[in-house]
């Protein structure tokens, strides 16, 4: 079946398993193989994207009487895959809760992922949400990274995944006018209707070559022509930080800056890093105020020190928690057991042992700027992460809470 002049499908069906009772297994029946002059690509029907509560809001925000998402993850492989390959690729990207057979919305999914449907004559609609053309998601970084050293590193080029949905509404033209926002965020993905180009989804451009910004040499003042490169290239400098920057070069280096500089410079300089607004002294109507708006954030733990064991010191503060033992692997018997006859290594080699005491909170909230381009359940997989790297040393958590947002 020729689904585009230069893609050529192959299905494969697995007839044993593809039955009205159960139409997934550890062996998923569906895949489906486009070959292309560069890569073969091969999609895998997945678990549950979504909860069931969350599909029942989405399905109100679009106005669908119902929805259903999975995930299918997309393999660009250098050969087509061998069936042991193909094994193990399966018994990777089976995680999560699939949905009931008895989900109606549920086959018609797997033939989405299979023939690339972008709807039915059931007035049943089909959207796609990949990541965003010229990215690489944290979640293919990381599948990629454990295909690979699972036996498939001369075979697998890259790992991706979206997620395909399914929805029902009442009218004969499903999926025409709907509020496409609430199905994907527009910074980190790409929303269809149709299946994604897989040849923009695995593309590797060269890198573009270095330019310079003519402030020195070009027809207009240096002024202006930074104006015009801090718009084209989104750096976001204000007029102080323009100044000093015309100042720099056409002062002190005698030069144009290349548009790697002018990049670095914006980043290193930016709220996000530096700080600027929050770490700044304010005047306001003529009176300067003793705190920036950092120091009042710190000055509630001045006032109300009580039950914090640590604030600001490190890049999580961890609260006074409770008395407990908790269940830990004992690393010598390779078995769980409870934590205080455990004994663990620590960081830098040194070894000791978790006992039943006292057992800290960990809290952590983070704030990234809309450009990072970081999506918000990465984000906080990181956060979560990175919150037990700071104070492991220092205090055994028995829980931790993180909050994580993406400014507007």
């Amino acid at each position: 079946l020729a689904y585009e002049p230069h893609f050529h499908f192959k299905f494969e069906i697995d007839q044993s398993t593809c039955t009205t009772e159960r139409l997934c297994s550890s062996r998923l029946p569906f895949s489906m193989i486009m070959e292309t002059s560069q890569y073969v690509y091969r999609a895998f029907p997945g678990s549950a994207a979504y909860s069931d509560f969350r599909l029942k809001r989405l399905a109100a925000a679009i106005g669908a009487q119902d929805l259903q998402a999975i995930w299918v993850h997309y393999v660009a492989s250098y050969q087509e895959l061998t069936s042991d390959q193909v094994t193990v690729l399966d018994q990777l990207l089976e995680y999560g809760s699939f949905p009931q057979a008895t989900e109606p919305l549920y086959p018609q999914l797997l033939q989405a992922v299979v023939t690339g449907a972008s709807q039915n004559d059931e007035g049943i609609a089909f959207f796609y949400v990949t990541p965003r053309p010229g990215t690489i998601s944290p979640w293919s970084s990381k599948a990629t990274s454990i295909a690979l050293v699972c036996g498939l590193e001369k075979t697998v080029h890259r790992i991706e995944r979206g997620v395909v949905l399914a929805a029902k509404f009442d009218s004969s033209s499903p999926g025409q006018d709907i509020q496409a926002d609430a199905l994907h965020d527009r910074m980190t993905e790409s929303f269809a209707t149709s299946p994604p180009d897989l040849d923009a989804m695995f593309a590797q451009l060269p890198p573009a070559p270095l330019k310079r910004v003519n402030l020195l040499h070009g027809s207009s003042d240096p002024t202006e022509a930074l104006k015009v490169a801090n718009k084209t290239l989104g750096l976001a400098l204000d007029e102080s930080e323009m100044e000093y920057l015309i100042d720099a070069y056409t002062n002190q280096l005698k030069r144009d800056p290349t548009d790697v500089e002018l990049f670095m410079f914006a980043q290193v300089n930016s709220e996000h890093c530096r700080h600027k607004q929050f770490n700044a002294d304010w005047t306001i109507d003529g009176v300067r105020k003793a705190r920036s708006l950092f120091s009042m954030i710190r000055n509630t733990h001045n006032a109300h020190p009580q039950h914090v064991i640590s604030a600001y010191s490190d890049n999580a503060a961890v609260l006074q928690g409770y008395e407990g033992a908790l269940w830990a692997p004992d690393q010598s018997a390779g078995e769980w057991k409870p934590d205080e006859i455990v004994e663990v290594r620590l960081g830098g080699g040194y070894k000791g042992s978790r006992h039943t005491g006292h057992r800290q909170l960990a809290v952590r909230w983070k704030e990234e700027d809309s450009d990072t381009g970081c999506p918000q359940m990465q984000g906080a997989a990181h956060l979560q992460a990175s919150t037990l790297r700071s104070v492991r040393l220092r205090a055994y958590c028995a829980s931790q809470t993180v909050w994580y947002s993406v400014a507007v």
